[in-house]
């Protein structure tokens, strides 16, 4: 019950996938595993002048898993424990510790603990071959000597599996929800990030980072002239150039409408990254996503910068780079708001308004004519 106790606490110590390999986490896991190793001590079944234990499973894993050195440090504890018990005990114990080490440092070329394959389980009572082996020394255990070592070494070979198998679905749970957490993140069309990756994402960033919003022009007569299948391989393409060009920082948000977070150093660095996704999407050729050109709205963060009101300031640029002519970059400090003009003049540019509040617009101008007539008759 112990062991299966201190293997469920150390299954604990992994925490994120995928796990970390820095060292200050390994000596952790070192020192975590002596201390049950000394803690194992305490669980001892006396038979005869014997005492049975697995303290030498933690000694044996660190060994496999860490190399020879670790695995000393794992082993130090028990032997000087039981050398303070006794002279002949200490010597055996001192023993058994270094044919657990030796044989584990022996045979950890030829496992792999993270892929342990089922025709390696037996490898895995190699390092314990050497305890117990003083039961064949004891005049009183003569007799039985071979049905104690067997019942030593089947213990240890139980419980090794055991820790194994915990740290093992250990890891698989953290690998699955890191998979899932990864596809909740995903857009399924296009393999980008998508808009809650990218919330995500734009929260974590400082101020110095450029925001890019791009939409692909004309996507809509694409669909509507090539159908349905032709425009989602048209995003799909534009969606491997973007994750070319930008590895870690694309995202799909809605449609035909893109994202790239980047922290190029300077908006002239962000330029020729979007420069160069557009001038990779112009390339002419014969597939009906060739030739594609896309517009596109660039924001540095500001210190102290809400993430919507950087957003709001790449989406205004945007528009101002959909109204004047498409296929180009606007920057959001080049983009003013464009003072009113009358209605019908060249170079007119209205603030954008969703179907809804339109139809409401409507509806008031509706009533407040018939209330006007109503009050005329």
């Amino acid at each position: 019950m112990c062991s299966s106790d201190l293997a469920f606490a150390l299954s604990l110590s992994y925490r994120e996938w995928p796990v970390r390999r820095d060292a200050w986490t390994h000596c952790a896991r070192v020192l975590g595993s002596a201390a049950t190793s000394l803690l194992l001590v305490w669980y001892t079944a006396p038979v005869g002048d014997l005492k049975v234990d697995l303290r030498y499973v933690p000694v044996a894993l660190v060994t496999l898993r860490y190399g020879l050195p670790a695995g000393l440090l794992v082993a130090l504890g028990p032997v000087v424990w039981r050398l303070l018990e006794s002279d002949v005990g200490g010597m055996v114990a001192l023993v058994n510790a270094l044919s657990v080490v030796l044989l584990g440092a022996l045979v950890r070329p030829s496992l792999r603990l993270k892929q342990l394959r089922l025709t390696q389980w037996p490898l895995l009572l190699v390092p314990y071959l050497g305890v117990g082996l003083a039961v064949f020394l004891v005049p009183g255990a003569r007799p039985l000597a071979p049905w104690l070592y067997v019942g030593m070494l089947g213990p240890h070979g139980v419980a090794t599996l055991g820790v194994l198998g915990v740290l093992s679905a250990r890891l698989q749970l953290l690998r699955l929800t890191f998979d899932a957490r990864q596809l909740s993140r995903q857009d399924e069309l296009t393999g980008l990030g998508n808009r809650r990756a990218f919330d995500e994402h734009m929260t974590e960033v400082g101020p110095g980072h450029q925001l890019v919003l791009l939409d692909v022009d004309q996507f809509r007569h694409l669909n509507e002239t090539h159908g349905a299948l032709v425009g989602d391989r048209a995003l799909r393409y534009i969606a491997q150039v973007l994750r070319d060009a930008v590895p870690d920082g694309a995202y799909r948000l809605s449609g035909e409408e893109f994202a790239l977070l980047l922290d190029s150093g300077s908006e002239a660095q962000a330029r020729a990254v979007v420069e160069g996704v557009q001038a990779r999407l112009a390339d002419p050729g014969e597939v009906p996503w060739a030739n594609l050109s896309v517009s596109a709205g660039l924001a540095t963060r500001l210190p102290r910068e809400q993430p919507s009101e950087w957003r709001h300031r790449a989406d205004e640029a945007l528009y101002l780079a959909k109204a004047n002519g498409r296929n180009r970059l606007v920057f959001s400090p080049n983009a003013p708001r464009v003072p009113a003009l009358a209605p019908g003049s060249p170079g007119e540019i209205r603030p954008r308004q969703d179907r809804k509040s339109t139809r409401l617009n409507s509806s008031h101008r509706c009533i407040s004519y018939a209330v006007f007539c109503l009050k005329k008759k």
